[in-house]
């Protein structure tokens, strides 16, 4: 991960060179570099050791002598992508009264829900199952045992 991020700074001074505004600099740094860096950080920061951590760094503060402007940190990029314990359980507090209110609703409510939701992949053309043509249907001559009429797939090539 710390080799591709690399890579993708080679491209950073070459934009650098090209004498492009910091601003500039900062968008693709974060378009290309953070989104390598940040892959999933969620999952695998945790358990990264200390030598991979600072390794990761320092490929951040290549990119903010390049850009010359200040980029956040890769543990500030964790910190914000994680939730902590206060979100968690004020998002579970916000989520858990309209489940209650959905389990204990009535059949008629539920149903009204579920129509909704049949209309709306009705509408949609792309969740239907598309079927393939049917065959054309070939009449065969039995005294000679070839077909009594050219398919229209060889009269639209033009072979008969």
């Amino acid at each position: 991960m710390v080799k591709k991020a690399q890579q993708r700074l080679y491209f950073l001074r070459s934009l650098k060179k090209a004498h492009l505004c910091p601003r500039i600099l900062v968008d693709f740094y974060r378009c290309t570099t953070e989104s390598i860096l940040t892959n999933c950080i969620s999952v695998w920061y945790g358990s990264c050791s200390a030598s991979d951590r600072k390794a990761l760094q320092r490929v951040v503060k290549t990119a903010q002598r390049i850009t010359g402007t200040q980029l956040p940190t890769i543990e500030s990029v964790y910190q914000k992508r994680c939730l902590t314990g206060r979100e968690a359980s004020s998002l579970r507090e916000s989520f858990l009264p309209e489940a209650v209110t959905l389990l204990n609703s009535t059949p008629s409510q539920l149903e009204l829900v579920s129509q909704c939701f049949s209309t709306a992949t009705e509408r949609s053309s792309r969740l239907q199952p598309h079927s393939a043509p049917e065959p054309e249907a070939v009449a065969w001559d039995e005294a000679s045992g070839a077909a009594a009429s050219t398919p229209r797939y060889m009269k639209a090539v033009g072979r008969s």
